[in-house]
């Protein structure tokens, strides 16, 4: 895995300003990373080279969007009007979206693509994903998206597109560069992954992550680092065992502006009977302490009792 740090923004311009986004970093994961990926696939289609206006159906996707991010981050997600009959220049063999919106939240910006149909969403990821990764120079590892049926929501940060995806009642999705993995990049969203996959080794039901993203720990700020307030933090539960909860942080981030002491904190108000199976970067609360011994032995840490426990 490569330790460099990517931080390549790329802007297509039509009538209005399209779509910016950062590649994400790949560095080794502090809890041993998944073999399964953590993203899902799409079928990509051929491009599409002419697109109807938008339609009450597109207008009503950016309605239920849009308020969805804004009711999490409050202080953030202030939607601007947006913006429709959008064109690309001529050697853009790809079509643009019908209606498109961004905001700004956790300090990145997020930006909300509509499109009148799923062959027109997949032609736009796979068209943007291969003009960009050819253009940017340095060579992004890839973009981070969360789907929905017809919308493509473009977000910097693979944690921060993780998250969205749950927002939006849809999928996290990457489209790579050069070959690099979902699973190859550093995130707390890996990390919860991780602990997932061990537990399914381990012969216990978990399956794949769920967010909570009505759980104060988000409302609150909690999950940002205290620096930058970037999003580097994530909590949810085992989808197959919605009792056993989740948290994690990137383990990229530094100890000084480490989100974990404060999640720390909340999960103890909020469940002080339960038992932590943690490493450094990760964590499953379950209330059977055997259970936690387990998962503890597979992802190489060690058990306390959530208010207990020492943050590094």
């Amino acid at each position: 895995m490569r330790s460099r740090v990517v931080q390549i923004c790329t802007t297509i311009v039509g009538i209005a300003a399209l779509s910016a986004a950062c590649s994400s970093s790949s560095k080794p994961h502090a809890v041993k990373p998944t073999t399964t990926g953590a993203g899902a696939t799409t079928t990509v289609a051929g491009p599409t080279t002419t697109l109807a206006p938008a339609t009450p159906n597109e207008k009503a996707e950016q309605a239920l969007l849009e308020p969805a991010l804004h009711g999490t981050f409050p202080n953030d997600c202030q939607f601007a009007a947006g913006s429709s009959n959008i064109t690309y220049p001529a050697q853009v063999h790809y079509p643009p979206p019908v209606l498109t919106s961004t905001c700004n939240a956790f300090n990145e910006v997020i930006i909300l693509n509509v499109f009148a149909s799923t062959t027109t969403r997949d032609a736009f990821v796979k068209g943007f994903t291969t003009r960009q990764c050819a253009r940017s120079t340095g060579g992004p590892d890839g973009f981070n998206w969360a789907l929905r049926p017809t919308s493509a929501t473009l977000v910097p940060s693979q944690d921060g597109a993780a998250l969205v995806a749950s927002l939006l009642h849809g999928h996290f999705y990457f489209s790579s560069c050069k070959g690099v993995k979902a699973t190859d990049l550093t995130s707390a969203w890996n990390e919860m992954n991780a602990v997932s996959t061990f537990m399914g080794r381990a012969g216990l039901a978990c399956g794949a992550p769920v967010l909570d993203t009505s759980n104060a720990i988000y409302h609150d700020g909690l999950v940002l680092s205290t620096k930058a307030k970037r999003l580097a933090g994530l909590y949810g539960h085992c989808s197959q065992s919605p009792t056993t909860l989740l948290a994690s942080i990137d383990p990229a981030v530094i100890a000084a502006a480490s989100p974990w002491p404060a999640m720390i904190k909340s999960l103890c108000a909020q469940y002080p009977s339960l038992w932590s199976a943690h490493y450094k970067t990760a964590m499953a609360l379950t209330p059977d302490r055997t259970q936690a011994n387990t998962i503890a032995a597979k992802i190489g840490g060690s058990v306390d009792n959530i208010c207990s426990l020492k943050t590094p």
